[in-house]
Order: C-alpha cells, then structure tokens, then sequence
C-alpha cells in the first residue's frame, strides 16, 4: 500500500492526473479537509519574505486535519522549493492517505502529527540547500519538530518522511502494533524519545540517537527503544556523542547560528524483538565541545541494552568512554549481540534478574577489550536461590535456581505475601534471581502494607480522628446553659503517625448549631478536614546491590456529619448517657511506587487511584459523674457500632508497580469502650481545662476487606484492635 501511494504521488508530481482541485494561498489554507473518496490534489502558494526563503504560516503555527471517506487519496503540492512551513500539527485520519510534496523545511512548532488507524502519511522533501540568511533552521532541507511535540502513529498506519537532507525530532516518536516508519535524509536526529512498540522502523542515513541540549550545562540523554518490534538501520548508528549539524549559517569563528553544536548521552534499549543495523554503531558520552578543544564538558552517559531481543551490527559495536553494554532476560530469552564488540573504553554488565534456568550465549562474534573484575560485572542471579556462571570464552552465561531453598522460603510467608509473591513473580520474571531472602520477605511487607495503608488504615484513622474531634467539639460547645441555639466554628488542627498509617496530618474546620434543651445537651455538626499522609521504606539488596524501596501517599478531602445528645439523669443529675450518630466520608487520591526491585537501575514503578471510604457509626456510653469543689471526674463505659465501606477502585499505572483492585464491600465493628473524663475549672469558672482517657476494643468484625493484586487474593482486617487516645482541650466561658 505504501509503495503504490508513493508512486501515485510521483505520477500527479509529473503532470499525470494533474487536474488540481483548489490552489491555496498561505493566508486560506484551511484548518480542516474532508475528502469524500478517490483522488485529490491540492497546491498551496507560499508567502515571499524579505530574504530567499518563502513561508507557510509564519507565526501562527495553524494546524491541519486531513480526514474523510476511507481510501481516500489526497496530496498538497508545496509551489515553491524554498519554503518553511510552520506547522502547529497534523492529523490524518483513519484509512486516509496523504501526501505533502516539495517542501524545503516542514517545522512542526507545537502539537503532533497524528496519523489515524490505517491511515498513511508521506513527506516527500525538496532536497535542496538554500540561503541560510533569514531562515530559522538553516539552509539545508529538513523535517524539524520542537520539544513537547510528537508524532503518533496508531495500529496499521504509516508514515514516510524521504528526500530531507536532515531529520531532527526534538519531542517524541511513538509506533502502535503494526505501524511503520520509515525515514530516509542524510542525517537523522532522534533528540529525545523513540518508542517503538511491535511496529516496524526504517531508518536510512547517518542515525544519531544523542539527547538535545536545553542550555549550556544542561544536557541530556535520548532514549531510542524498541518494544518487541523490528527495526531496521541502514546507515551508522551513532549513541550519545556529539551530533552532526546544518553548516550552512555559519559565521565568523566557526559558530553555527542555526544549528548549533551540541552533544549528549543516548540510550539504546531492545526490549525483545530486532534491531539491525547495516554500519556500525558507536555508543559513548556526550556533551559540550568547544572549537578546537577534544575535551567532553559535563557529559551525559550513554548505554545499550538488550533485554531478550537480537542486536545485530555488521560493521561492530564500539562500546566507549561513558558507555556501558547491557545484556538482560525478557520474555523466555537472553538479549543476544550478533557482531563483533570493541569495549576497551566501555563497560559490560549480564544482568540475570529474572532469567529461567538454562545457557545463554550472548555474543555471536568476537570481543575485545573486556576486562572481568575491571569493566565486566554479573549483576543478579546469585544468593541462595541462584547461581550463576559465565565462560569467557565462548561469552556463555548459565544459570541454576535452587528449589529446595525456594520452596523453604515460600513455606514461611503467610496468604497475603504468598499473593505478592506470585504477583511479583509474574511481572518480574523469576524473582528469586532478584532478591536474597531477607530483602524479599521485606518487598513482600512493604508492597502489601502501601496497599494497607493507603486503602484501609489511613482512611479509617483519619476518619476516627474527625469523630473524636467532633464528640471533643459537642462537650465543648455545652459546658454551660445558654439561652437558645447558637453556633461554633471551630479548627481541626492533628497529626498523624504510625506504623500502617505512616507520618501526616489533617487540618479542616468544623461547623455546630448547639443547645441545652432540659436534660438533653445537643450539637448538630458539619466537618470539613483536608488530610496528607506517606509512608516509605528502603532495604538494602545484597543481590543485586542497590535499594529497594517503596512509598506510598495518600491524599483526601474527608466531609463529616454527627448528632449528638447528652442525657443527665437521676441522683443528684450525676449519671450521663451520651448518643452520638456519625456519617463520614473520606474521597482519596492514591499512589504508590516501588524502585529497586528488578535490578540495579533506577527505574521507578507507580501505581495510582481515586478512591472513597465511609465509616457510619452509632456510639452510646454511659458514665457517672462526681463532682469536686473546682473539677468533676466521669467514669464511662459503652459500646460503638460502625459499617465501614471501602468503595470500588483499580489502580492504574506500570504493571511492575503491582496495580491493586477492589470491589465496593462492607464490614460491621462492634467496639465495646471505656474512659474517664475529667474536667478542672479556673478563674471563677470562667475557663475549663477539658482532659480524657479513651480506650477501645474490638469484640466483633463481620468479615474481612478482600483485595486483587495481578491473580492473587488480600485479605485484612481493621488497623486495630485495642485503640487508645488521650484528649484535651480548653474551654472559655
């Protein structure tokens, strides 16, 4: 289909089918083209300016929609040869194909190109070199696309960009299954982000993967990546080091007013599938470079790495300074260097995180300058699960896993971390290659109490400290008779820390009408509280060496309402039944992360959800109070009946980050409760000192919370089962 478009533009390029529906003019191009079936070709004159080159929407960056009736063909002749078009995007729609013929510089200023499910995109360049002298980007031809830019290609599209003398992608680039790039200039620049994920990449020319600059001092690495696909270099490969540049406005003293100089770090990552390349590829540091001087200011690292996919090099792979050489398992198979290697500058690590038992060969060539114990290191794939062995010299790397010492291991973990387990087991690969036993019982603990925390223990706390705010509130407000209804604003004002709940506070606001009606003390209250809480773990990995931490924050915006009534009764006014009813709500935004679990990088896996908890509570207690000349002492006791509700919610996010899901369900607590309260009265009465001892047990729970992570099961109970608090306030009369 690709091959057939391009020779349809061709044929209308020399005059066959040159019937052209419309000639636009730069200032009416329109914003929007819907074709309605069959062929279309369009021209579009250009603005002059003061200098040789001619423009497209020179300071407007207007964007275009191309779409319509599928298998409609459509091409947009560019008049003139010296013209840069402005682009503020591009979208092809789905099952459209279409052509964009003769531009001199095609800039896409913000936005992205698109291109829609089957659809099909061609830039056919003019390929020639102009007067650099008034242009933005330089004399020679080019595609450019800015930073925060991308192009996009969905599943079966494609999209071909030829006939340029330079490519530069400052944003990203990133293929869907089955979609295809294809790319031919003399130099091409991948400046930021390439993902390819199962689609297939052609690239043809001088193809340097080295990360832009924003500023002197500022450099940065670009990160070419393969995701199960094919791609496919023809030309050298060059990863990090100094990049190629349009000389054509150069001044005086060699610097270049255009195109400037510039050098960075570039990351070239196989995770599976192919990635040939016809030349050589050289992978070292990069970054400023002064004229005439060798020297390398503030570089960027570079690195190579094949995780289970095939590098194959036909002119070898020079592995220099700044540079390091990754081998790693994805997917059932060992990554795997077809080519000879040159690595006296740079260095080697096998990584075996999660590699099944068996040989591996992992170089189909020969190897210079590889050093072990200098720069060549094994990296996971022994402890006392595993062991490891590599023959230097047939680049033979075996691994063997120890099942007694697994199944030992496994025997001692309870249901819930036996469910993370297998999780991590699953997104990992083997992750007894990973961690010894004592870093993986506590991967196992951190994971599953991140998951505690921020679903269970945390809203449930943050919640009862809103209901002993308020009760604290409702005594208050009613230390003395007053004539009618009046109303209290108080603040909320806590922290909060333990061992499932983790270091934070809350702070909110509280809104009471509040009476004494005869015997019954009455408080109506609304509460507001904003809550912040985190919890964070690190433990060190002897396996692979580096830490292995996790985190997880919670957020929440929590609403309240209580009634409240307090009977006094019989001898001497002394007994008190207190009868308060609570509806609370806790809205959370969650997220949790875990680094360190799968080998010595640095990468970190996040996981996020909104979420709600609601706690509906009906307490009573009965007390006796015995009154002292300036203090009165309550003994109580009493019971507190709360349905907690944790509602429906998935976590979305990496994989790796072990997303978690729940159902909306419910449990029943019965807490039976005792206290004492004790009040002490200053200066005449007019302020009241308010101290009290608060002690809880839990004597029922109906059932448990019942939680996914990947296919197993989490199963908890409530954060607690004896809870304590201690009160005080001061009352003003």
């Amino acid at each position: 289909m690709q091959k057939s478009f391009v020779v349809f533009l061709l044929f209308c390029f020399l005059g066959i089918e040159s019937l052209y529906t419309q000639d636009f003019q730069d200032s009416n191009m329109p914003s929007n083209i819907t074709l309605n079936g069959g062929l279309r070709n369009d021209t579009i004159t250009s603005t002059k300016g003061n200098f040789a080159g001619t423009t497209i929407g020179y300071n407007r960056n207007p964007s275009l929609s191309i779409s319509g009736a599928a298998n409609s063909q459509y091409s947009l002749q560019v008049q003139d040869n010296t013209t840069t078009w402005y682009s503020g995007g591009l979208s092809v729609g789905s099952n459209v194909q279409v052509g964009i013929l003769s531009i001199h510089t095609f800039s896409v200023e913000k936005n992205s190109i698109n291109v829609g499910d089957g659809g099909t995109l061609s830039v056919i360049s003019s390929g020639n070199s102009i007067n650099a002298q008034g242009s933005d980007y330089g004399g020679d031809s080019k595609i450019h696309f800015a930073a925060n830019t991308s192009l996009n290609l969905n599943r079966g599209s494609s999209a071909t960009f030829s006939n340029a003398l330079f490519f530069i992608h400052n944003g990203s680039v990133t293929l869907l299954q089955d979609s295809k790039l294809s790319i031919e200039s003399k130099v091409i620049r991948i400046q930021s982000t390439l993902t390819n994920n199962n689609g297939e990449v052609t690239l043809s020319g001088k193809v340097q993967n080295i990360g832009r600059n924003i500023r002197y001092g500022q450099n940065t690495a670009s990160n070419f990546t393969n995701n199960g696909g094919s791609i496919t270099i023809n030309g050298d490969f060059y990863n990090g080091g100094q990049a190629d540049t349009d000389t054509s406005g150069n001044v005086a003293g060699g610097f270049n007013t255009y195109d400037p100089g510039f050098g960075g770090g570039g990351n070239l990552t196989i995770n599976g599938g192919s990635v040939t390349i016809s030349g050589k590829l050289i992978s070292m540091h990069g970054g400023d470079m002064f004229q005439n001087d060798t020297n390398v200011y503030n570089p960027i690292n570079s690195s190579i790495i094949i995780n289970g996919g095939t590098l194959r090099v036909n002119g070898g792979v020079t592995n220099a300074q700044g540079s390091s050489l990754t081998f790693g398992f994805l997917n059932g198979k060992m990554g795997e260097l077809i080519g000879n290697l040159d690595s006296t500058n740079g260095n080697v690590v096998i990584n075996m995180a999660g590699a099944s038992d068996g040989s591996y060969t992992l170089i189909n060539g020969t190897a210079t300058g590889v050093i072990q114990g200098q720069n060549f290191s094994i990296i996971n794939g022994n402890n006392e699960f595993s062991s490891t062995t590599f023959n230097t010299n047939t680049w033979q790397v075996t691994i063997n896993t120890n099942k007694n010492a697994i199944t030992n291991f496994t025997n001692t973990l309870d249901s819930n971390r036996s469910s993370i387990l297998n999780a991590l087991n699953s997104q990992y690969g083997n992750i007894f290659t990973m961690q010894d036993s004592v870093t993986l019982r506590n991967t196992t603990q951190n994971i599953m109490s991140g998951i505690y925390s921020n679903y269970i223990a945390t809203p449930i706390s943050v919640l009862d400290s809103i209901k002993t705010n308020m009760l604290n509130e409702a005594l208050r407000q009613n230390l003395h008779s007053r004539a009618g209804w009046h109303i209290g604003v108080s603040a909320l004002g806590l922290g909060l820390a333990g061992g499932s709940v983790g270091v934070g506070g809350i702070g909110g606001v509280n809104i009471g009408a509040h009476n004494i009606i005869q015997s019954h003390t009455l408080s109506f209250q609304l509460g507001y509280a904003f809550s912040s809480n985190e919890m964070q773990s690190t433990t060190f990995n002897r396996t692979s060496q580096n830490s292995a931490k996790s985190g997880n924050f919670n957020v929440s915006h929590n609403l309240a309402l209580s009634a409240f009534d307090r009977i006094i009764f019989g001898y001497k006014r002394s007994f008190e039944l207190d009868l308060g009813g609570y509806f609370l709500m806790s809205f959370m935004n969650a997220r949790r992360q875990i680094s360190g679990v799968d080998s010595a990088s640095s990468d970190i896996y996040v996981t996020k959800t909104q979420g709600n908890f609601t706690q509906i509570a009906l307490d009573s207690s009965l007390g006796y109070r015995f009154n002292f000349a300036n203090a009165s002492l309550k003994p109580y006791l009493g019971v507190t009946n709360a349905i907690l509700m944790l509602g429906n919610f998935k976590e979305n996010g990496d994989l790796k980050a072990l997303s978690a899901s729940v159902k909306t369900q419910g449990l029943y607590a019965l807490n039976i409760l005792t206290g004492l309260e004790n009040r002490v009265h200053l200066r005449d009465n007019s302020i009241v000192l308010l101290f009290g001892i608060h002690y809880e047990n839990q004597i029922l729970s109906s059932n448990e919370f019942v939680m996914s992570v990947d296919s197993g099961t989490l199963r908890f109970n409530m954060p607690y089962k004896h809870r304590i608090s201690l009160n005080y306030g001061v009352g003003i009369l």
